[in-house]
């Protein structure tokens, strides 16, 4: 039985030394790889099995559904088809490419939109809570001067500094120096 994989190198004739020892061809006898399919022991073979087989298969058998060999089967799919059929898949993918641009197109103009309204919304209620801020202190400094002059009142008339301080929530000192 002869071999499967044979390295060579390119040797002198005359003094039978290596000419090239970074030089190798690699043949593969393909005749003689005679695994099944239940025999395969690592990629290697997988490779040789399939090279071997590919056109007996219809699909690709589960021993062998690795990525690389998916990749391969499409290939070789793509090459069974007459010219005719190349062109019409050719036209169906060019499609697929125009429809899948537009709809990753239409959700990042989607996303930019929607980013867009989500900083103007933000923006707004930063807005309106600085407005409500300024409306609380304008609101406290107004009751301030009421009670002030509330305070200022009561104290000419005489009223009682308990009093007044109950009245308008202001410290005895803050009256006292009324």
């Amino acid at each position: 039985e002869g071999k499967v994989i044979s390295r060579n190198k390119l040797l002198d004739v005359e003094t039978h030394s290596v000419f090239y020892d970074k030089l190798t061809f690699i043949t593969l006898e393909m005749p003689y790889f005679n695994k099944t399919i239940d025999e395969l022991e690592n990629n290697f073979d997988k490779w040789l099995y399939v090279l071997k087989n590919l056109d007996t298969f219809d699909r690709i058998p589960e021993k062998i559904k690795d990525k690389i060999f998916e990749k391969l089967f499409s290939v070789a799919e793509y090459a069974r088809l007459t010219p005719d059929e190349q062109l019409e898949y050719e036209k169906s993918l060019s499609a697929y490419r125009d429809l899948y641009a537009v709809i990753n197109t239409a959700k990042e103009d989607g996303r930019i939109e929607a980013e867009k309204e989500y900083k103007k919304i933000l923006e707004q209620e930063r807005q309106k809570t600085e407005q409500e801020r300024k409306e609380k202190e304008e609101a406290i400094k107004h009751a301030r001067e009421i009670a002030l002059k509330t305070a200022k009142v009561m104290k000419a008339n005489g009223i009682d500094i308990d009093t007044i301080i109950a009245t308008t929530g202001l410290s005895r000192d803050e009256i006292d120096k009324l």
